[in-house]
């Protein structure tokens, strides 16, 4: 396969380019910290996206016709657990 000629590159693929460039010519010391850090950012976003508030879930499930308070409850302290354990991870 032929080499595309950076002339003829879009805007996104020359960001993706330097990119890339950027990163192969890292160390071994530099990637790993690179890596250590994207992982590290991961695991806080998806810890930011996984906190709700349990309380506004709780008065949703509330509304449903049939459920009563000791369901409730009951919901409320495996929705609680699941968090918790969440958290720890």
């Amino acid at each position: 396969m032929a080499k595309k000629r950076s002339c003829r590159r879009t805007e996104n693929e020359n960001i993706l380019h330097d990119r890339a460039v950027k990163l192969r010519k890292m160390t071994d010391e530099q990637l790993i910290t690179f890596i250590d850090n994207q992982v590290e950012s991961a695991r806080n976003d998806k810890k930011n996206k996984t906190r709700f508030n349990i309380n506004s879930v709780i008065e949703k499930i509330g509304k449903i016709k049939g459920i009563g308070a000791t369901k409730l409850e009951l919901i409320r302290v495996v929705l609680e657990t699941e968090v918790n354990a969440n958290d720890r991870c």
